[in-house]
C-alpha cells in the first residue's frame, strides 16, 4: 500500500530515508528534531531537486509542504516517534538538578515580587518548545 502511493508522496523513497536518517542521527547527538525543523528540512530537500531540474528556466515549482506533512512522515516511520521522545526524555532528565531547580524557581519568585504578580495570575503551560529566559 505504501508503495503504491510513492508517486503521490511529496519526497522519493530515497529522499525520505535520506530526511529519516538525518533525524535518527541528530536526536542521537542529543539534539531532537521539531516538527518544524523537519519540514524545514524537507523543504530544503524539495528545492535541490527542482534546482537540478530547472537549470535555465524554471520548468517545475512545488507548492509549500502542508501542515499535516510531518505527521505522515513519522506516521510512515514510527521508529522516528520513539527516537524524538527518548531524547527529549533523556535531555530532561540530564540537565533537571537540584540547583537548577532551585535557580528557577528564586528566578521565579523574584519575578512575581518584581512585578506584582498575583499567585491567582499565574497560569500552567505545558513545557514542550517552552523556553525560561533569565533578565
Amino acid at each position: 500500500m505504501a508503495e503504491s502511493r510513492q508517486a503521490q508522496q511529496l519526497l522519493s523513497g530515497p529522499e525520505e530515508k535520506a530526511l529519516k536518517e538525518w533525524i535518527v542521527r541528530l536526536t542521537v547527538t542529543g539534539h531532537p528534531a521539531t516538527h518544524q525543523f523537519i519540514k524545514e528540512m524537507a523543504e530544503e530537500i524539495r528545492k535541490k531537486r527542482i534546482a537540478q531540474i530547472n537549470d535555465e528556466m524554471e520548468l517545475v515549482s512545488y507548492d509549500p509542504i502542508g501542515s499535516t506533512w510531518v505527521r505522515g512522515f513519522i506516521k510512515r516511520h514510527p521508529q522516528l516517534e520513539t527516537t524524538l521522545s527518548k531524547t527529549i526524555e533523556a535531555a530532561r532528565v540530564t540537565t533537571i538538578t537540584k540547583s537548577a531547580m532551585s535557580g528557577f524557581f528564586d528566578e521565579y519568585q523574584t519575578t512575581l515580587m518584581d512585578h506584582d504578580i498575583l499567585a491567582c495570575n499565574t497560569y500552567n503551560m505545558d513545557e514542550t518548545g517552552t523556553l525560561i529566559s533569565m533578565h
